[in-house]
Order: C-alpha cells, then sequence, then structure tokens
C-alpha cells in the first residue's frame, strides 16, 4: 500500500499528461467539429490518438490532414473490427497518465484538457468524472448526462461512487471521465470487441476497480443526438443478440464482485433497471420475431440469476414493476413456453397466477397512492403540467383509471411553444406561466433536471414544483401506465390456450 501511495504522489508532482483517444468510423460529417475541438484547446493534449476503424467514407483522409499539421496526433488505420476493439488499440498505444475517450461524432469544450489536469493535481484520483451537454440534432429520448451537485468535489472509492450515483447521476458512457492508464492497462479493463453497447460492461468494471474517483461539475463533453447512431438507428438482430449479451455481462460481474450480497438495495436496482431499459429496446425490433426470441432468452437468464432477489424481502414498488413486466412478455408467448417458464421457476400455474393477482393488486394501490396527491382535484386551482408528450400522457391516464375526473383550471406548459392547445386545454410557454399557475407538475423523468432548470431561470418558486418522481426511481409512469392498462386477468387463459 505504501508503495502505491508514493507512486501517486510522485505522479501529483509531476507534470500530468493526457491521451485522447478517439475511434473513427464513416463521420465524416462530423470528425472536423471534433478534431478542432481537441487541436483548438487552451492547454493542449500530450497525445491524440486517431484510430481509424475501416472508414469507407473520406474519414481517413481527414484524419491525415490533421496528422500533417499537428504533432500530437497520431493516427491507426486498422480493418473494421467496432467501436470497442478501437478504443482497445488507442488504450494499448496511450502513453499518458490518463486517457479520455471522445466519440468522433461529438466534441469537447476548449478549456477541457487544461480543467482535466487541475483537478487530477488537485485530487490524484483513478477516475475523474464530468459531466456533458446535449445536442439534439434530432429528437431523442436520452437521458441528460449530469450527476448529482451533492457528488461534487466528493473524493470517494469507486464502489462507494456507484452506489450513491445510481440511478440518477449514473451514465453509461466511457467518455464521461478521466480514466488513469495504469488502472485500465494493470487492471485489464477493456471493452468488449464486436458487440453494440460495450460502454455498459465497461464502465461498470472502472468503476468498480478504481481505488478513488472524484467528480466535478462541469459540462466538459458535448453528446450529439443524431439519426442513424448506434442508439436512434434501426434496432438490428445484431443489437438485440448484443443488448441480451451485454446485459448478461453486467449481471455476471456483478455476481462476480459478489455486489449482491456486498448492497442488495444498489444491486435490485441495478439489475431491475438493466431489465427493464433491454426490454424496452427489443420491443422495438425491425424483426419482431428476432427481438422477441431475444426477449425470452433474457428473462430467461433473468429469473435464473435473480429470482432470489423476488423472496428475499418485502415486494418494493421497483420489484413489483418488474414481476408485472415479466408477467405481460410472458403472456405473448405460446402455451409449451409458458408452461415451461412457469413450472421451472414457480413450480405451478396455480403459485404464479396467485402472486400475479396479489402483486398486481398491491402495485394498483401503491400507485394511486402515488397519483392521488396530484392536485387535480382543486376546483378555481390553476395547475400546469409541464410537457406534451407521452410522459404526459401517461399522467392523466393513470389519474383518469385510478382516481377520476380533472377538476382544476389544467394548463399545459411547453419550453418552445407551437401549439395554443392539448387535449382540449391551453398551452403555455415557460415564459408565459409566470404569476398564471399556482402549481406545476414535472412530467418527464428523462428530461426532469432540465425542466427544473428552465422553470428556475424564469423565477417560478421551486415549491410551486411537483416532481412525480422519487429519488432511487427506475422508471417512469409511461411504464406504470402500458402494465396497468390491462385489467387482472387470468392471462393464461386467453391468447395462449392454457
Amino acid at each position: 500500500m505504501k508503495e502505491k501511495d508514493n507512486q501517486d504522489n510522485i505522479i501529483s508532482q509531476k507534470k500530468i499528461t493526457i491521451s485522447a483517444i478517439v475511434p473513427v468510423y464513416n463521420t465524416e460529417k462530423y470528425l472536423d467539429q471534433c478534431i478542432t475541438s481537441l487541436v483548438s484547446q487552451t492547454e493542449t493534449f500530450d497525445e491524440i490518438i486517431l484510430v481509424n476503424d475501416g472508414s469507407t467514407d473520406h474519414s481517413k483522409e481527414i484524419c491525415n490532414r490533421y496528422c500533417r499539421s499537428y504533432p500530437n496526433i497520431n493516427l491507426i488505420s486498422q480493418r473494421n473490427q467496432g467501436q470497442g476493439a478501437a478504443r482497445n488499440v488507442g488504450i494499448a498505444n496511450a502513453a499518458g497518465d490518463y486517457i479520455i475517450f471522445i466519440d468522433s461524432d461529438d466534441y469537447i469544450a476548449l478549456d477541457t484538457c487544461k480543467k482535466i489536469k487541475e483537478y487530477l493535481r488537485l485530487y490524484n484520483v483513478d477516475v475523474l468524472y464530468y459531466n456533458a451537454s446535449m445536442q439534439y440534432d434530432i429528437p431523442a429520448a436520452e437521458k441528460a448526462m449530469i450527476h448529482s451537485a451533492e457528488l461534487d468535489y466528493c473524493k470517494m472509492t469507486g464502489k462507494d461512487y456507484l452506489y450513491r450515483a445510481f440511478p440518477e447521476s449514473y451514465s453509461a458512457s466511457a467518455c464521461l471521465a478521466a480514466y488513469r492508464t495504469v488502472l485500465l492497462k494493470g487492471r485489464g479493463l477493456q471493452f468488449p470487441e464486436g458487440t453494440y453497447f460495450e460502454d455498459n460492461l465497461f464502465s461498470l468494471k472502472a468503476a468498480l476497480e478504481a481505488r478513488d474517483i472524484c467528480c466535478i461539475p462541469y459540462k466538459f463533453y458535448v453528446r450529439r443526438c443524431r439519426a442513424e447512431s448506434v442508439m436512434t438507428g434501426k434496432v438490428s438482430e445484431k443489437k438485440c443478440a448484443d443488448m441480451v449479451y451485454v446485459q448478461h455481462s453486467v449481471w455476471k460481474y456483478l455476481k462476480y464482485k459478489k455486489i449482491n450480497i456486498d448492497n442488495v438495495d444498489f444491486t435490485n436496482k441495478f439489475v431491475f433497471s438493466g431489465l427493464l431499459h433491454a426490454v424496452g429496446y427489443l420491443n422495438q425490433a425491425v424483426n419482431e420475431k428476432s427481438g422477441m426470441e431475444q426477449i425470452k432468452k433474457l428473462v430467461f437468464l433473468f429469473l435464473e440469476m435473480w429470482t432470489p432477489l423476488f423472496y428475499a424481502e418485502k415486494k418494493s414498488f421497483d420489484k413489483m414493476i418488474i414481476f408485472l413486466k415479466i408477467m405481460r412478455e410472458i403472456e405473448k408467448w405460446d402455451r409449451e413456453e409458458q408452461l415451461y417458464i412457469i413450472n421451472k421457476f414457480w413450480g405451478s400455474k396455480e403459485k404464479y397466477e396467485q402472486m400475479h393477482k396479489e402483486i398486481e393488486k398491491q402495485f394498483r394501490l401503491e400507485t394511486t397512492g402515488r397519483i392521488t396527491k396530484l392536485p387535480f382535484r382543486k376546483k378555481n386551482h390553476r395547475v400546469g403540467v409541464y410537457g406534451i408528450g407521452r410522459h404526459t400522457q401517461a399522467v392523466l391516464n393513470l389519474y383518469k383509471r385510478l382516481v377520476g375526473e380533472i377538476y382544476c383550471d389544467l394548463y399545459f406548459i411547453v419550453t418552445s411553444k407551437s401549439n395554443d392547445e392539448f387535449e382540449g386545454r391551453p398551452i403555455l410557454s415557460v415564459s408565459e406561466i409566470r404569476g398564471a399557475i399556482d402549481e406545476i407538475i414535472i412530467s418527464s423523468w428523462l428530461y426532469q433536471h432540465e425542466m427544473i432548470e428552465n422553470l428556475m431561470k424564469e423565477d417560478i418558486d421551486k415549491n410551486k414544483m411537483i416532481l412525480l418522481y422519487r429519488k432511487g426511481d427506475i422508471c417512469d409512469l409511461v411504464t406504470v401506465d402500458e402494465i396497468l392498462n390491462k385489467e387482472i386477468q387470468d392471462c393464461f387463459g386467453q391468447g395462449a390456450g392454457l
């Protein structure tokens, strides 16, 4: 331990060097902006490694042009092997004390290198996390990459960071941190190759292997949401298979590190959140049959690995969501498949149906309790709901189904106004609501942080804002609405033919 501490002190006293790794594949439209942001820094990166991963457009020529002008740029070309393999090549060739990753369709703020070095000298940690701004070239449902201010400037173990950050402040993106090079090389931390969603496993491993980390509040990274990226492009058969593979790998790693023993509450949330996200993604598959087969595989793996979580303690809201979500998926399967999985994990159809009805009843009561607290029944009370998308629609659906009629003076609030009405009620822009609304419901789970910021810029009292989500919630009311959209029934007597 003393030897390691001495090494840390030596690093903190000397000049810190940073290697910036950029995997490049057919991003000629965005590459100039990306590389320009790297070479225009207020303090120069010691090394920029561009890994051309078999591009077939003009990306390689653009890389060569910058290489001729900047001696700190190193270009490595290889046949197309995927982003994970390209990043691994970058790690193997990196000479800096720390490594950061930048996707070639994104870019960074101009003081990124200078500020990162300042805080690495100050905190001398294995991993330094920072935030991202979002650039929406297309409408996209992506969660803001901003961690809670409670984590800022706190030096902690990587494990403690993970426990404190998830789910609100955790992002699986490998591009939101500077990693000590000896951590990655010494622990053999690499990206899985030949697969999509490689960040999910890498980021988890990096956090759990890091001896110490720190978070800073700067938005160094600019994440571009564009058409036909991995997350916004078509959900192909390959992506479906990779989603299941990576999710299974994440679950196995949690057990390998005994996180399920060390922190049961975190394990529940991390595992359940991953399952919900994966099932939602697989249900968007271009090939519906392929998506269904991968969901069956995922559900089986989940039940095989995590069934004890259902029985370890009282059913939480999260557990009820997961159980009922699995039920909804199993309802779609044929008779033999349903019988097999029910008998294997529940013993009999009767036990399964009894648990199903009990949990759905409890879940309905819990949801009703949350929804009833909304001020929709206050007559002559001006209530605004921020948003006119599916989250707001889910809130209205649940309230009408579980509570009843809306009696308040209801308005809908948007950031930028393009229509005058929604659901027959007036729409107001954020700039129009000061003094016009008594209470404001923040409808979105993904954009809750941005909505609060927009309201506060208009000097709206935070006490007037009603948040629908509690700290630690792993899903939005859209999922809850989907689950409760069907009445309690003998789901095996209809459709499945049991």
